[in-house]
């Protein structure tokens, strides 16, 4: 955003052009990563054919209230990401490029919100227009390279937009509470309501750490001393706060209720419980170990995490690596340099890192761990790395690389080599050092991603594909005289939805067996087939011989590693089963047999 001050000046016509020049060249940089190859590979990951199928059937049933899968009510997450994704399916057509569009979607609009927010808080602390945008553009291209950041782009998950919903209400509360305006108040608490929408409140305890973490900053640094405890208690912050948790908690309250008048109060609480309090406390499944995040953040970043900390390697290496001492002191008294000007650092940065450090505190002490969770930090560590690298890092970092290059090759006549190693020089005399960066770490990931779709993708699909399975499912119950219009196939547990995914999309009906299934599709003399994983579900066919259940093996079928039987038996033979509660991330173990017909439970 341009100050109002500039509105009649003969720049402001050049300012707004290059503000729209950073916005585009952030839209073709991202377009040119996360698009090549979007929809070559298959889904591989049922957490992909999960939301898709949930999505779909929203469209089939006209329900967009209640999430479906396979004819199963599922309420392991909030509506409105199938929402989203059910128009793009609607609007684009069925495949895989379609939905993974959504996350790229939203990563480009990220990205775009990382840089307006980063120009317009810099520019209010009185920057230069043209650092504003050097240090906007560096942290909105960080974050569209950072290496989670194109997988998540290019997968039909969550992550991304519950990202971008979780980050904008963060901005918006920054803004609210440094101009003290209501209506930046209530803006914030609609999206956080949206974020809370995609993936539940997680985004509402970081919302509340960091309003608390910058007010306590503010009264250690004075900014509160002329308030009063009731002169607080009615200022506009607060009351502003208090409004945005009220719109953001109003709709998922909303949703709730009508989770409880469609399932009953049972089913809303199993849903906190598992969701939350269960998966933050005793969820052994995803259990990690307490440093888990340290490890899980620096390979997110990649590649900028090594190049953010190879200065500081190289000055802990020093005292090991004999010829490179001068490297490391040099470097080490670098960055001592510039830690030392945190205490004065622009608000942005202040509230980066306290957004930051609550997130992972949080995470940290959670018994469950996944590097998605903590997704949603890196675009503030973009913001702090970009300040870094425009604050004398970026021409430290390459100065580090041209010393080491040339310790590491001072033997070796190649004088083109070490001084390309962080000399911007050689290859653009008016570039900078962190424009210099940026370039070469979008070619490398470039260069990356044209690997994966043009090497690894056609690899993967050769081996791993389930195509064929779909089609010889298809011919064997064709050999038996059954129509496309009439298959179907019913599943317990639900091992490898991706390949239900694909069963739908050719037109076969797969629908999850539950007791409301049996007596709704029971007919006399009927027949049922049944989708098993040899592997995880072999036991099933055990419990079938032990109850003298007439059974037949349509087909076996396998792709890498796992092995799938479709089976042909009476129908009312189902009853025997006791398929999983329908919350993925609870397994299935076997049970003693009884073959009593009364034995089924959902």
């Amino acid at each position: 955003m341009l100050r109002l001050s500039d509105a009649h000046s003969s720049n402001n016509a050049r300012a707004v052009f290059l503000f729209a020049a950073d916005l585009v060249l952030i839209v073709l940089f991202t377009i040119a990563l996360y698009l090549p190859g979007l929809g070559q590979l298959e889904f591989f990951r049922h957490t992909e054919a999960d939301r898709t199928l949930i999505a779909w059937e929203m469209l089939e049933t006209g329900d967009y209230l209640v999430p479906h899968l396979l004819g199963s009510e599922i309420f392991t997450k909030p509506p409105v990401y199938y929402w989203l994704l059910a128009g793009f399916i609607d609007f684009f057509g069925h495949n895989e490029a379609t939905v993974r569009l959504c996350s790229v979607t939203a990563a480009i609009l990220l990205s775009l919100c990382i840089y307006v927010f980063t120009f317009l808080f810099f520019t209010e602390q009185d920057f230069k227009v043209e650092c504003c945008r050097a240090r906007a553009r560096s942290a909105a291209l960080i974050f569209a390279t950072f290496g989670q950041t194109m997988l998540l782009a290019t997968l039909a998950e969550i992550d991304m937009t519950y990202a971008l919903f979780s980050v904008m209400a963060l901005f918006l509360l920054l803004l609210a509470m440094q101009r003290e305006c209501l209506l930046y108040y209530l803006i914030a608490g609609v999206v956080l309501g949206l974020a809370i929408l995609v993936k539940g409140p997680l985004a509402l305890v970081l919302f509340c750490a960091v309003f608390f973490l910058l007010e306590l900053t503010s009264s250690l640094v004075g900014e509160r001393a002329g308030y009063t405890l009731s002169g607080y208690l009615f200022s506009i912050r607060l009351r502003g706060f208090l409004m945005a948790l009220i719109l953001g908690l109003a709709p998922y309250t909303v949703w709730l209720l009508m989770i409880a008048g469609n399932a009953g109060f049972e089913q809303v609480d199993q849903v906190i419980k598992s969701e939350f309090i269960d998966r933050y406390l005793s969820d052994g499944s995803r259990a990690r170990g307490s440093f888990f995040y340290v490890y899980a953040l620096l390979s997110s970043m990649l590649p900028w995490s090594f190049i953010f900390f190879l200065p500081l390697a190289v000055a802990a290496l020093s005292t090991r690596l004999s010829g490179s001492r001068g490297i490391g002191k040099t470097s080490g008294e670098r960055w001592r340099g510039y830690l030392r000007t945190f205490n004065r650092q622009p608000l942005l940065i202040t509230f980066s890192w306290l957004t930051i450090l609550s997130g992972f505190l949080f995470l940290s002490l959670a018994e469950a761990k996944s590097s998605r969770y903590i997704f949603m930090l890196l675009p503030f560590f973009s913001i702090v790395m970009a300040d870094y690298l425009h604050s004398g890092g970026a021409e430290l970092i390459c100065s580090t690389t041209r010393s080491l290059a040339g310790y590491i090759f001072r033997k070796v006549s190649w004088p083109v080599i070490v001084r390309g190693c962080g000399d911007s020089s050689v290859f653009c005399r008016n570039c900078s050092a962190s424009s210099f960066l940026l370039g070469v770490v979008f070619l490398v990931m470039l260069f990356a991603r044209l690997i994966y779709v043009y090497v690894y993708v056609p690899f993967r699909v050769e081996r791993y594909s389930v195509r064929p399975i779909v089609a010889q499912i298809e011919l064997s119950l064709r050999a038996r005289g059954e129509e496309q219009q009439s298959i179907r196939i019913y599943q317990l547990d639900m091992f490898q939805r991706w390949l239900t995914y694909y069963l739908r999309r050719n037109g076969v009906e797969v629908r999850r067996l539950t007791e409301e299934v049996i007596s709704r599709d029971m007919s006399p003399n009927a027949v049922a087939y049944i989708l098993l994983d040899a592997i995880e579900e072999g036991w099933r066919v055990n419990q079938l011989e032990e109850c003298q259940i007439r059974y037949s093996v349509v087909s076996r079928l396998s792709v890498g590693k796992d092995i799938y039987l479709l089976l042909e038996m009476p129908f009312d033979a189902l009853a025997v089963f006791r398929p999983k509660r329908l919350i993925p991330s609870v397994p299935e173990t076997p049970r003693p047999g009884n073959c009593s017909k009364d034995r089924f439970s959902t």
